[in-house]
Parts: C-alpha cells; sequence; structure tokens
C-alpha cells in the first residue's frame, strides 16, 4: 500500500504545482501513519470485526451516496435539498463517532466524567437510562449517577454551538449567549455536584454502541426531513409559536435536528435570529427535561430530585436569557 502511495504521490507531483503541494501533504500524512502503524494496528484490534464492517459500509455509502444526491431543493421532495440532508446526517453521526473513538481509546477504565461527556456526544439519552439503571441496582451511587447524567445533559450544549457554527455561522454570536450561560451553570453545578459527593466507588460504563451504522443515520435523516419540513409549515402557518411549539416536541426527541433545521431557515431569512435562537434553547430545554423525567421514571427518587435540581437550575439560566 505504501508503495502504491508512493507511486500515486509521485505521479500528483509531476502534474502541476498545486498537485506538487498535495503530494507534499500527502507525503507528510503518510509518513505520520507508517511512524505510528504499530499503535494504529493495537487501536484497531479494540474494535471486533462486526463494528469494523458496520463502519466500513457506512463510509463506503457516504462515498458512494453522497456525490450522486442532487445539490439543489427538489419539488418532488417538498423543497428538501437531498444532498443537504445527508450532508448533516453525515456530520452528526461523524461528531458521535469521533466520542465513540475517544471512548473505546480510553478503556473502561475511564473516569466517570469522561464517561458523562463521550455519552453525551455519542447519546445523553442512552447515558441517562445506563445511569438510572445502574443507580437502581444500586441506590448508594445515585450521586456519582447524576454527575454522570448532569455531564452528558450539558455537553448537548457545545454539541449544538458546533452544529450552529457549520450550518450558520452567523447565528453562532446569538446561540453562544444562552447555551454558553448554560454550558457554564452546568459545568459549575457539576463541578459542585462531583465536590459534595466524592467517593472511592466508581460506576463501570456501559459499552458503548458505535454510531457509524447505516440505520440509525438513515433515521436521523429520516427525522431531520420531517423536522424541517414540520417547521417550514408550522412558521407558515402559526407563524413564531408554530416554530417554538415544534422546537419543543422535536427536542424531546432529537436535539440535533431541530438545532440544524433551525439554523438552516435562520440562513435562508425564514426566521429571524432571535426567534431561531429562542427556538434552539427551547429544543435544548424540552431534552433536557427528558433526562430529568428518565432519572425519575427509570432510577431512583433520590437520583430523580437531584437531576432534576441541577437540570433545573441550568435551563433556567437560559430562558431568562432569552426571554430578556
Amino acid at each position: 500500500m505504501a508503495a502504491l502511495l508512493t507511486a500515486v504521490l509521485g505521479a500528483t507531483a509531476m502534474h502541476s504545482d498545486s498537485g506538487a503541494i498535495t503530494a507534499i501533504i500527502g507525503g507528510g500524512a503518510v509518513t505520520v501513519l507508517l511512524s505510528v502503524k504499530e499503535q494504529l494496528h493495537e487501536f484497531a484490534d479494540q474494535f471486533d470485526e462486526t463494528e469494523r464492517l458496520a463502519s466500513m459500509k457506512f463510509v463506503l455509502v457516504v462515498l458512494v451516496v453522497l456525490p450522486a444526491l442532487p445539490g439543489r431543493s427538489l419539488d418532488v421532495l417538498y423543497g428538501l435539498n437531498p444532498r443537504f440532508i445527508w450532508l448533516m446526517v453525515v456530520f452528526v453521526t461523524g461528531l458521535g463517532f469521533v466520542a465513540y473513538v475517544l471512548g473505546r481509546f480510553l478503556g473502561p477504565t475511564r473516569s466517570i466524567a469522561v464517561t458523562g461527556i463521550v455519552g453525551g456526544f455519542v447519546s445523553s439519552t442512552a447515558t441517562t437510562v445506563s445511569m438510572a439503571g445502574k443507580a437502581t441496582q444500586n441506590e448508594g451511587l445515585y450521586h456519582v449517577c447524576a454527575f454522570a447524567v448532569v455531564v452528558a445533559s450539558i455537553v448537548m450544549f457545545p454539541r449544538a454551538l458546533v452544529e450552529v457554527a457549520v450550518v450558520n455561522p452567523r447565528l453562532l454570536s446569538s446561540v453562544a449567549v444562552p447555551l454558553g450561560v448554560m454550558t457554564f451553570v452546568g459545568v459549575v453545578a457539576a463541578g459542585a455536584l462531583y465536590w459534595h459527593t466524592r467517593t472511592d466507588e466508581t460506576v463501570e460504563p456501559d459499552e458503548l454502541r458505535n454510531p457509524f451504522r447505516l440505520r440509525p443515520a438513515l433515521l436521523f435523516g429520516a427525522i431531520f426531513a420531517v423536522v424541517l419540513l414540520v417547521s417550514e409549515s408550522a412558521h407558515e402557518w402559526f407563524g413564531t409559536s408554530g416554530i417554538y411549539a415544534t422546537a419543543f416536541l422535536s427536542g424531546l426527541a432529537d436535539v440535533d435536528a431541530m438545532t440544524i433545521t433551525l439554523s438552516k431557515l435562520a440562513a435562508d431569512g425564514t426566521i429571524s435570529t432571535r426567534v431561531a435562537t429562542t427556538g434552539i434553547v427551547i429544543a435544548a430545554t424540552a431534552n433536557t427535561f427528558l433526562k430529568a423525567a428518565l432519572a425519575w421514571a427509570l432510577g431512583t427518587d433520590r437520583l430523580g430530585r437531584l437531576v432534576s435540581l441541577v437540570l433545573g437550575v441550568v435551563v433556567a439560566s437560559g430562558l431568562v436569557l432569552v426571554a430578556v
């Protein structure tokens, strides 16, 4: 493989000046990869054959499907842009995959804080359900589990900021204020929770599922398309209140879809920056309420009370800012 790449890079360098630059960059990248070949093999061995095949299938579908999709709005799809939708699927799934790889790299001995952060990027809802179950199995660990749930929940806010920055950078400065404050309050609250509930006991994290799988990716694409259509229709029929209602209901299921939808609508001029910002905060608030409800329903009363108190303070800080 290295010999083949060398030949390809050599031909690229001979093609043009820009090709020479590409060859230099590519050669440097190949050199770095070869220097850490053994470490890469060891890391790859941490993934079983099923995971590797699932990831390869997803990457293959991305490489084949994305260039073939129309990059314009289609009337037959009610004005949806297939390439944009699939690109957002790849982007959101990629965020989860980076966190998943980090979690596998750190291994099962990672701290509960890292478990919450990684779980927040892969699936904060799954992390909440997992920790609620562990608190039920051992009530003495409710404070440790609450800390993991809170950390996983507040990771959602910077994740949303990343999505806004990619889809609509001009919206970022507006959204960064409430979500930034919610993140800050959440970090302070989580730190206080950790400080007052420190223990030598640990919680063994559940095995994370590889997000680079075709079925959940297609499901997210379908959810995103529906949310986009419903949001546009709700705005047309009911105005701003329709956007806010859709944001709340959609946020219960998927914050990513609503965040990207509102960012795109604001970029297109369909809604104002203020409406988009408020809608994103509402979606994040709804999803945070869901985490508290899951902690109550699936965990213990003490876990539910603690998670609800901390997350209640977090969402209140954001709602106050958008209400002013």
